[in-house]
C-alpha cells in the first residue's frame, strides 16, 4: 500500500469516475485502475461498484475513505510539526500548498474545483493538506500552507490578519424518513427548522451507542453553530462506528450527515434529501483565504485565477 495508491482510491471516490480521477492526477485510466486493483487485493475487499456510468463506494469502501482521511490528516500535522522545528521552510516548498479540513465536504468540494488545473500551472504543482478544523488558519498563519479553505465565520477572530475570496457554499443536507412531514419539501428555512424541530433527538438516532454519543447528550439546537457542531461530531463518530445502520432514519426524526457528497446513492437508497435553505451565504460560505502580507504573490494569483471559471 502506497500513498499514492491512497490518493488515486481518494480521488475517484470522490469524482466517482476513474476517467476523471485520471485526469486529475495526470496519469492514464489503466494506470489508476491497476492501481487501486492492487489496494482492493491487498485489503481483501471490494472497494468500488463498478458500472457503465462511473463507480460507487461499497460498504468497506465507504468505511475506508474515512480511514484515508484521518491517515493524510494526519500526514498534514507530521507536515505542520516540520515547519515548526524549522526542518522545512515555505521558500523551499516545491508545492503550492492548500490547507482544509474534513468535515463539511470541504475536501471534495476542493478536489472538484481542481481537477482541469493544468499540470506545473505557474511552475508549481499543488498539494492538500487535510488538518484539523482549528489548525488550517494557523498553518496559513505559520506559512506551513499557501492559501487555506475554511467557513468565513471561523476567521473571524483572527480580524483582519487574512484577505479571502468566496470559494463555495456547503448546503447542509438533511435525511429524513420517507413518510416524515418534510420528505416531501424540497428545502426548508433556518428560522423554521429550529423552531419546529429544536430538540436535539431530532437531530441523531437513538441507536449509536450511549458510550460513543457522550459529546452529543444535552447540546440544545438553537442556532446554525449547533447544527454545523452536531454534524462535526457525527464525522468524527462515524470512523468509530463498525456499521452505517444508523443511516436508516425513522420517520420522526432528521439527520446532518457528515460529508453527504463522498456517500454512495446505494448506502442512502431508502432515505429522502433536502436541503437545508435560508442559511445567510456569510454564514455558511466558505472562503479561500490567504495572509493579507501575501497578497499580490505570483502563486497565490495565479491560484485564483484558475479557481475563477468555476
Amino acid at each position: 500500500m502506497t500513498i499514492q495508491q491512497l490518493e488515486y482510491y481518494q480521488s475517484s471516490a470522490i469524482l466517482k469516475n476513474f476517467s476523471r480521477a485520471a485526469q486529475y492526477h495526470f496519469v492514464s485510466e489503466s494506470t489508476l485502475s491497476r492501481q487501486i486493483s492492487s489496494l482492493e487485493n491487498e485489503l481483501g475487499v471490494s472497494l468500488f461498484d463498478r458500472g457503465a456510468r462511473g463507480v460507487e463506494l461499497t460498504h468497506a469502501g465507504y468505511l475506508f475513505f474515512r480511514k484515508t482521511m484521518e491517515m493524510f490528516q494526519h500526514f498534514g500535522e507530521f507536515r505542520c510539526a516540520l515547519f515548526n522545528e524549522g526542518l522545512l521552510t515555505y521558500e523551499a516548498n516545491p508545492f503550492f500548498r492548500i490547507a482544509c479540513h474534513m468535515e463539511d465536504n470541504v475536501y471534495p468540494q476542493l478536489v472538484k474545483m481542481l481537477e482541469v488545473l493544468p499540470e506545473g500551472w505557474n511552475g508549481r504543482q499543488y498539494k492538500i493538506d487535510i488538518l484539523r478544523d482549528n489548525d488550517v488558519a494557523r498553518a496559513v498563519l505559520n506559512d506551513t500552507a499557501h492559501v487555506g479553505i475554511d467557513l468565513k465565520f471561523n476567521l473571524r477572530k483572527y480580524g483582519p490578519v487574512f484577505d479571502m475570496r468566496p470559494f463555495a457554499t456547503s448546503p447542509i443536507i438533511l435525511l429524513v424518513g420517507k413518510t416524515h412531514e418534510l420528505a416531501d419539501r424540497s428545502s426548508i428555512g433556518l428560522s423554521e427548522l429550529l423552531s419546529r424541530y429544536s430538540e436535539r433527538d431530532c437531530y441523531f438516532l437513538p441507536d449509536i451507542p450511549e458510550e460513543k454519543g457522550y459529546a452529543l447528550h444535552g447540546l440544545k439546537v438553537k442556532s446554525l453553530n449547533d447544527i454545523l457542531t452536531i454534524r462535526k461530531i457525527l464525522a468524527r463518530l462515524l470512523p468509530l462506528l463498525d456499521t452505517l445502520r444508523w443511516l436508516k432514519c425513522p420517520d420522526n426524526r432528521i439527520l446532518i450527515p457528515p460529508a453527504y457528497g463522498v456517500l454512495s446513492e446505494k448506502l442512502i437508497e431508502n432515505l429522502s434529501c433536502i436541503k437545508l435553505t435560508g442559511i445567510e451565504v456569510d454564514s455558511e460560505g466558505h472562503v479561500v483565504f490567504w495572509k493579507k502580507e501575501m497578497s499580490g504573490n505570483s502563486d497565490i494569483e495565479c491560484f485564483l485565477e484558475s479557481l475563477a471559471f468555476k
